[in-house]
């Protein structure tokens, strides 16, 4: 048997690869907040969340334009997922991407431009990936009830 045995990571340095990913969320401040106001003015409109992922179901085809599709990719390169929003957006469905990636583009699901807002944790670790995207789509739920609270905002065009 050759090679050292695996060391296994101290609480401070799982700490630390969470630590750039969260401040590269803080950095999309305002990609969060158009994704947020889209959101809100839809759900002002009678419009539903369909939410779906890697492995999932894909998206309920009872949804309607005036609906919304968010989309969870851990790498950014998930066929079903980009499939998905895909078809949400040839149904006129508001489209949002949570995906993960190590600092680069999020993947083909970004770089194709698969949706209309794409949210990137910026991590190659995939528990943080999930651990950014979780945080994420509590922020996301927040601002939407923020927007609420202020109906004149929601107006689509007063954010893009």
């Amino acid at each position: 048997m050759s090679g050292s045995p695996a060391r296994t990571a101290t609480a401070g340095e799982l700490f630390e690869r969470r630590v750039l990913p969260l401040y590269h969320l803080a950095d999309d401040v305002g990609a969060i907040t158009a994704a947020c106001h889209a959101t809100a003015v839809r759900f002002r409109g009678g419009g539903a969340l369909v939410a779906f992922g890697n492995g999932a179901a894909s998206l309920d085809h009872l949804a309607t334009g005036r609906d919304m599709a968010l989309g969870i990719s851990p790498d950014g390169n998930c066929g079903s997922v980009f499939r998905s929003l895909a078809t949400a957006r040839e149904l006129g469905m508001l489209t949002i991407a949570l995906v993960g990636g190590d600092g680069g583009d999020g993947g083909f699901i970004a770089t194709l431009g698969a949706a209309d807002h794409v949210l990137v944790a910026r991590s190659d670790d995939p528990r943080v990936i999930k651990e950014v995207h979780v945080t994420l789509y509590h922020v996301l739920w927040e601002l939407v009830h923020v927007f609420f609270e202020h109906p004149g905002l929601l107006v689509p065009e007063v954010i893009s």
